[in-house]
């Protein structure tokens, strides 16, 4: 298979992937940072991570809906799959073990039950310096093209986020989790 064919295909199947769950609602936990903190030490993945956060927001607002809150636990849970995929150069919502979002995200929130969502990406970005003005537009507008993607991103119910980037050689994995708090 042709390298360009190869990314075709590999972005066909990044638009594809989506999954929703929506269980009986619990909460994840009581109380929510209102801001998350961005790391300088993490360099350009970190800043990719926070322009996608924004642009989600921009999104958000401009269909009418309220602005996601960031939830450290989340960008944690998203983190560890993000590095788990990048580590295995494999975009899947099942990570180490076969183990699914909610599995991942009862690791940071022991006692949710509730709705919840996963967004993942995968991109071809060579050896240049990664840039949050032209990478974070490119992910937001992929997933917005895909309607599950788009159903996760401007879901009303859903409240807080994480989002993190990983970069592997000439690549970069995106996760973005979602959830809901009573």
């Amino acid at each position: 298979m042709t390298s360009r064919r190869w990314l075709k295909t590999v972005a066909s199947i990044t638009t594809a992937f989506c999954m929703l769950w929506s269980l009986p609602s619990t909460a994840l936990a009581s109380t929510f940072p209102q801001k998350c903190e961005v790391s300088q030490e993490r360099g350009d993945t970190q800043a990719l991570a926070a322009a996608v956060f924004d642009l989600i927001n921009a999104e958000r607002a401009e269909a009418g809906r309220k602005p996601l809150k960031c939830d450290a636990g989340l960008n944690e849970a998203a983190e560890k799959h993000t590095k788990w995929m990048a580590e295995k150069r494999k975009l899947s919502h099942y990570g180490d073990g076969r183990r699914d979002f909610f599995d991942r995200i009862r690791d940071e929130y022991p006692d949710f039950y509730g709705a919840g969502a996963e967004n993942i990406f995968q991109r071809y970005v060579g050896d240049r310096t990664l840039s949050p003005e032209l990478d974070a537009p490119s992910v937001v507008e992929g997933w917005m093209k895909s309607r599950g993607h788009r159903k996760n991103i401007l879901d009303r119910e859903k409240t807080h986020t994480g989002v993190a980037v990983v970069r592997a050689g000439d690549w970069i994995y995106v996760t973005q989790v979602f959830a809901v708090s009573q």
